[in-house]
């Protein structure tokens, strides 16, 4: 990754952290898992990372982004832990419950993203791991970040780190389960009564508008970039989350296996297009 020059020319004195978003260039997008790294990126970087810092004092404040700090303000903050695996949520976290503020610098770094599976996997099994001993770590004193970002704050946090690991997890199973209903003809089964079909319809519900969301997230995040060149992507989002959800079980297996702080690297330079320069 590179720092754009015009960032390294300027200041930026009232923020404690800066955060430039790093997202994959999409003139490397070549295949399956390069092009929906985009669309993550797109999404998580540009549009929640956005409307978090409109709410304040937000966990997610430096994770998966190239943060610029205040030495001073870093080192009373302990520095970074460099035995969490995503050492950057951890601190983002430290920062939400020291009342510090972040914000968004208007530039962007490109970098590469992984276009084997096995790459790919070990990376998001690094960072679903960190995001897991994260939440694992904080959780222990919970009243500091309570305090400092409010409640919606909090709750926001919960998401943006819990959240994201836990629902990694389930959605395998949720998968596995939905297929299992429709196989043995209970998805389609008559509901036995008013309340079996408020509860059908919720689940219904619930799952069209998550899915629905996550496109339209998406979909923004790839309107304002590079329109119509990365949509017809969107579909197979549902596989994609498979494969995180691969990775988060691999994450929490080893966890149990003591290998908590092991870190697997994610090697660059195999992209077999060069990037072209874009405009955020």
């Amino acid at each position: 990754m590179a720092v754009p020059q015009s960032v390294n020319n300027r200041s930026f004195p009232w923020v404690l952290c800066g955060r430039i978003a790093s997202e994959p260039a999409p003139e490397r997008a070549s295949d399956f898992l390069s092009k929906l790294s985009c669309l993550r990126s797109f999404n998580w970087l540009s549009e929640q990372a956005a409307g978090q810092e409109n709410e304040g004092p937000m966990a997610s404040c430096v994770c998966c982004q190239m943060p610029h700090f205040r030495v001073e303000a870093l080192r009373a903050l302990g520095g970074w832990d460099a035995s969490n695996v995503t050492e950057d949520a951890d601190l983002g976290l430290r920062l939400a419950a020291s009342g510090l503020r972040t914000e968004t610098i208007p530039s962007v770094t490109w970098e590469e993203a992984p276009i084997s599976l096995g790459v790919w996997l070990k990376q998001r099994t690094r960072w679903m791991k960190g995001y897991m001993v994260t939440a694992l770590v904080h959780g222990r004193s919970p009243g500091r970040l309570l305090l400092h970002a409010g409640p919606f704050g909090f709750a926001a946090a919960q998401l943006a780190v819990s959240g994201v690991a836990l629902s990694a997890l389930a959605f395998p199973i949720v998968l596995a389960a939905f297929l299992w209903s429709g196989l043995t003809g209970g998805l389609f089964a008559a509901p036995t009564g008013v309340a079996d079909a408020a509860l059908t319809a919720f689940h219904f519900a619930n799952l069209i508008l998550g899915f629905a969301g996550a496109l339209a997230c998406g979909w923004m995040g790839v309107d304002r970039r590079l329109p119509g060149r990365l949509a017809l992507s969107l579909v197979t989002l549902p596989i994609y989350w498979l494969l995180v959800g691969l990775a988060a079980w691999r994450a929490l297996f080893q966890i149990l296996a003591g290998q908590t702080h092991s870190w697997e690297k994610t090697p660059h330079g195999l992209s077999r297009r060069r990037a072209t320069p874009l405009q955020p």
